[in-house]
């Protein structure tokens, strides 16, 4: 991996429609941005951050989201998940996160990457695809 600049910054913009509404199931419960649409957008706005650095046969995946979900947004409202590069220990890249509205902030945390070489990634995953077939599933 080479090195993240301090101060890196890297964002999504999405206008929030029906398929980002907090609904469980296949039921809308509230007709807002959900929560889990937003954890999935400052996910994708902390991949940016790394895409640029990753080496040759490098990949990241999550390892640690944190987010606390703090205001409303309607259907059809503007949102900006951002992440700024905060600190890299070792092998994963620590990002803090954030989501706006059109008027305020509306979650915040923090997102931590593992960066893996593909090589080891791919072989672990299939061993589980082996084991699951053993198993018959």
């Amino acid at each position: 991996m080479r090195p993240i600049p301090p101060g890196a910054i890297a964002e999504v913009r999405v206008v929030v429609d029906e398929t980002m509404l907090a609904a469980f199931e296949g039921r809308i419960v509230h007709a807002v941005y959900g929560t889990a649409a937003m954890v999935a957008h400052l996910e994708l706005a902390g991949r940016r951050i790394i895409l640029p650095y990753l080496e040759e046969g490098e990949e990241g995946v999550g390892y640690a989201i944190a987010v606390t979900h703090l205001a409303p947004t309607l259907p059809g409202m503007a949102v900006v998940a951002r992440a700024w590069f905060r600190e890299q220990r070792g092998r994963q890249i620590i990002c803090d996160v954030a989501a706006f509205n059109e008027f305020e902030r509306i979650g915040e945390g923090s997102f931590t990457q593992a960066i893996v070489r593909r090589a080891s990634l791919d072989a672990r995953l299939a061993k589980l695809r082996a084991k699951r077939n053993r198993e018959g599933l």
